[in-house]
């Protein structure tokens, strides 16, 4: 039923200029002046707000189902520049800016966890648990130090307020405040009640209502399931960053030789 209705969505709101239905793999639906989806395959893979940023992934996307040595495993998502990216091993497919993230009211590091899946179910491919994605784009791995208590989570009063770091809090994002860990360290938080995890970045100070030593940020307490329980007992695992940074920025002659270096790689456009 749902392939049947995708099938019919794309008849009804083809968008492409000569008028003609065009059945390519790589489809543009327009639903609305501010809502355009991009189909592979006759599966939803991400939706825009405009028809120049959906072309632009459609053309991307284009690309890739032409290309005969892409594997569909490669895909996985990434940081670029710190911009929440699709990636094609080492190579960017499409980056999803701040304006782009804010325009969809969406966090961008969760745009490109679901489109990377998207993608990876149109070419037949296995989706990445949230755990895997998470691993991949921020470049984690597992240490031996672990940590344990209860996790609250806040949200709605202060969401766009400053946290410790000088951040804007975001109930959105996968963040964590935590009383002494040092800022923008990674954890593994894992609800001991049903065993779902997240990967968080601490950027604020807290809690401080007692046994509580963790505070969420709402769309982490989601995926642990504890939005409605409020409070849960987790175990949680300190990561650590495992691979270089990917820039696009090219590196001075000065530093060319630097270009595999463990700290920065530079990467290409796909």
């Amino acid at each position: 039923m749902r392939s049947l209705q995708s099938f019919f969505n794309v008849i009804n709101n083809a968008v492409e200029q000569n008028g003609s239905y065009d059945y390519a793999p790589v489809l543009i639906v327009k639903r609305s002046v501010s809502n355009y989806e991009v189909w592979v395959n006759n599966n939803f893979v991400a939706r825009l707000p405009d028809r120049i940023t959906a072309n632009a992934l459609q053309n991307r996307l284009q690309q890739l189902v032409k290309s005969p040595k892409v594997q569909p495993t490669e895909i996985q998502p990434g940081l670029v520049d710190k911009t929440p990216s699709l990636m094609v091993g080492t190579r960017l497919l499409f980056a999803i800016e701040r304006k782009l993230s804010a325009q969809l009211g969406r966090s961008g590091d969760i745009l490109a966890l679901e489109w990377t899946n998207n993608l990876r179910i149109a070419l037949h491919t296995e989706p990445l648990t949230l755990i895997q994605g998470q691993m991949a784009m921020y470049g984690l791995e597992s240490s031996t130090t672990k940590l344990s208590g209860l996790a609250s989570w806040y949200g709605g009063y202060f969401h766009g307020r400053l946290t410790a770091n000088g951040e804007i809090y975001n109930q959105d994002d996968f963040t964590v405040a935590h009383r002494t860990l040092p800022f923008n360290t990674y954890l593994k938080v894992t609800n001991l009640e049903n065993n779902k995890s997240v990967i968080v970045r601490v950027n604020d100070r807290g809690p401080y209502i007692a046994p509580r030593s963790l505070d969420l940020s709402r769309t982490a307490a989601r995926c642990l399931d504890s939005e409605h329980t409020g409070v849960v007992a987790y175990q949680a695992v300190v990561l650590q960053q495992n691979a270089p940074q990917m820039t696009l920025k090219p590196l001075s002659p000065k530093t060319q030789y630097l270009a595999n270096t463990k700290s920065e790689i530079l990467v290409s456009r796909f």
